[in-house]
């Protein structure tokens, strides 16, 4: 919003209105004059400086800024664990009945794989070039009752100092995968007693050559991360 010049007005006596006539006679530049013929003088905004609206209101130069009410990002609690180290338990699941769950999640193995190991999937290798797959094994044990409903283990992020984060993609039909690596797909309904572990196995595609730095596992209230390197 541009602010309106200021309009300066001259009062002069007959004499010195003659003479001031004369003068510009003489002269060979036109001063802009507006529509009452009176010349008009910019006076230079200072940085910051309040204008006036088209409607005769007030307008700053922050008018862009967003309202105070538009919500800040907020940190998420982060709790840092050795490979092997249990999360302890953890809220993971709600329902709309007020029942909760918790799990106690631990992030055993981290190892590299082939796009031999993926065969039967739908993951090969010219679909995602400077992909390489990544093993994660996890095991969970369930804190509360009876348990049905989204895995644990695939809310799962592999963080990398150059790249990622890497999320776990659906192998469940891998026919090449290592004996310890049971994939169960990212997006499976599991079926859990109370006080139950079960262990398996998420594949995740990662950046070719990078070297992950963690594995984190997020809940309700936050995030649980293994580091990977020492």
């Amino acid at each position: 919003m541009s602010a309106h010049k200021r309009r300066w007005r001259y009062a002069v006596g007959p004499v010195v209105a003659l003479a001031l006539t004369l003068t510009a006679c003489n002269s060979d530049e036109e001063q802009p004059t507006d529509d009452a013929g009176t010349t008009q003088e910019e006076t230079p905004e200072r940085d910051g400086a309040t204008a006036e609206d088209a409607s005769g209101g007030a307008a700053t130069e922050d008018e862009d800024t967003p309202p105070s009410d538009a919500g800040e990002p907020t940190d998420t609690d982060v709790t840092t664990h050795t490979l092997g180290e249990p999360s302890g338990p953890r809220l993971f699941h709600e329902n709309s009945f007020g029942d909760s769950w918790d799990f106690d999640v631990t992030v055993e193995r981290v190892e590299g794989g082939s796009w031999d190991d993926l065969t039967g999937t739908d993951l090969v290798a010219e679909d995602h070039p400077g992909f390489d797959p990544l093993y994660v094994q996890l095991s969970f044990t369930n804190e509360n009752g009876p348990y049905e409903g989204p895995d644990p283990t695939g809310s799962l992020l592999v963080q990398a100092d150059d790249g990622g984060p890497f999320e776990p993609e659906n192998a469940l039909s891998a026919d090449g995968l290592p004996d310890w690596c049971a994939s169960p797909g990212a997006d499976r309904v599991i079926s859990i007693d109370a006080g139950e572990t079960q262990t398996t196995c998420q594949v995740v595609l990662v950046g070719h050559g990078v070297s992950p730095t963690s594995v984190d596992w997020q809940h309700r209230l936050g995030a649980e991360r293994w580091l990977t390197q020492s």
